[in-house]
């Protein structure tokens, strides 16, 4: 189950920041989340993958992304909708200083997806560009402190 967004601050505007990878054997794959997800993933937020990085995204080097979410906060009710922002973007696979040994194609594809409380996407979804640039720029896709600071300042 998705960990409660009653856990964080209803006033804070971000219940998640997700990076979700493609892996091609293992298809969509939640690689960090902040604050952390619980597993497994709540069969209500099942499409996240495909949403965040839908089929033919390969054909373009990076894009952004929208969509909607049902919210898990109070079990009673779930008329409440989240808002989600991704941003897409892909890489040359040798580039990558970190490479891991399972990755065989020619690139590697993540979306940094933010879920939103309320649907502000003008200047967010700017600053989550950038944000997914310098994440590629560093071709070091361990190093996530950059994200948790990105939040925290929301």
């Amino acid at each position: 189950m998705i960990k409660q967004e009653s856990n964080s601050s209803e006033k804070s505007l971000v219940v998640h920041l997700i990076i979700i990878g493609f892996h091609h054997k293992k298809g969509h794959q939640i690689e960090y989340s902040y604050p952390l997800l619980n597993e497994p993933i709540d069969e209500r937020w099942s499409n996240l993958g495909g949403l965040a990085l839908p089929d033919g995204v390969h054909q373009r080097e990076n894009d952004l992304i929208y969509f909607h979410l049902p919210s898990l906060n109070n079990q009673d009710d779930y008329s409440k909708t989240l808002f989600g922002i991704a941003s897409y973007r892909q890489i040359d696979a040798n580039t990558v200083t970190n490479k891991e040994a399972d990755i065989t194609r020619n690139s590697i594809q993540k979306s940094v997806c933010l879920i939103l409380r309320r649907p502000v996407y003008g200047n967010l979804s700017e600053e989550l560009k950038l944000l997914t640039e310098k994440y590629f720029q560093e071709k070091n896709f361990n190093d996530r402190n950059m994200f948790e600071e990105f939040v925290d300042k929301l």
